[in-house]
């Protein structure tokens, strides 16, 4: 990843699928090539903005990516994408970032709301071991409770409970089991989140504070904006499809 490519061409194949979006495109160039780009997951992408339509079949891109470990001859890694239009979309976090921002205002914490990509990546750098999500679609948040049970068996989401402190809502979450990723979580994890509406009521402040006594010498801390997102329609429902997961093993 220590050099971008540029590729020219049209596109001449689309696997708009989980867990990462792949396509080909055919070069202008005088060996007229055909590259294979691999971008981000569905949902992520349109998060981004990109639509299946706009990398239709035979469209004029032009491309930014990384050669990644087998140079010209291997799938890239998609940074971003243009159309002739001028539209630029990222494939992939990185410097030329933008997420869109919809005009509505939010009527409450409730709704549809994406994170900037780089502020994603900067998260999990910071915190990757706090985080309750992943592939996970659904997390319990007990309102109704103001300490945890005794006794709760660790889980990887955790027991949660939240309170509001004026307009936000404070979420205390524990019994987290521990992980062996990279890095690793320990028994005694807890985590503690944030969510405050903006006084324009299109983004949410989001802060996290996890703590690690086993392995962190001070409390991980994170803050971010999540946009809202109406226009988004949720498209990890459909799942990973096998063969198409399969091209990571055989790149």
């Amino acid at each position: 990843m220590a050099q971008v490519v540029v590729v020219d061409g049209t596109i001449a194949q689309l696997d708009w699928k989980n867990p990462h979006v792949y396509f080909t495109v055919e070069t202008t160039d005088e060996d007229r090539r055909q590259v294979t780009i691999e971008g981000n997951s569905l949902s992520t992408v349109r998060a981004y903005g990109l639509t299946h339509e706009q990398l239709a079949v035979g469209t004029h891109v032009t491309v930014q990516a990384f050669a990644k470990q087998k140079g010209l001859v291997g799938p890239m890694l998609g940074l971003s994408v243009v159309l002739d239009d001028g539209s630029a979309f990222n494939l992939g976090p990185g410097p030329s970032v933008r997420a869109p921002r919809v005009a509505a205002a939010a009527d409450g914490l409730a709704g549809k709301w994406a994170v900037s990509p780089n502020a994603l990546v900067e998260f999990l750098h910071v915190v990757l071991r706090a985080a309750p999500y992943g592939f996970v679609n659904e997390r319990l948040v007990h309102l109704d409770q103001k300490a945890h049970p005794e006794g709760i068996a660790p889980s990887v989401l955790g027991h949660s409970i939240g309170h509001w402190e004026g307009q936000t809502l404070v979420v205390d979450t524990a019994a987290l089991a521990p992980l062996r990723v990279n890095p690793p979580r320990g028994s005694r994890a807890r985590l503690v989140e944030r969510f405050t509406l903006t006084d324009d009521r299109r983004q949410i402040r989001y802060e996290i504070s996890m703590e690690d006594p086993d392995l962190l010498t001070a409390p991980a801390t994170f803050v971010t904006l999540w946009n809202h997102r109406p226009d988004l329609a949720f498209e990890g429902d459909q799942g990973c499809d096998e063969d198409q997961a399969r091209r990571f093993l055989e790149e």
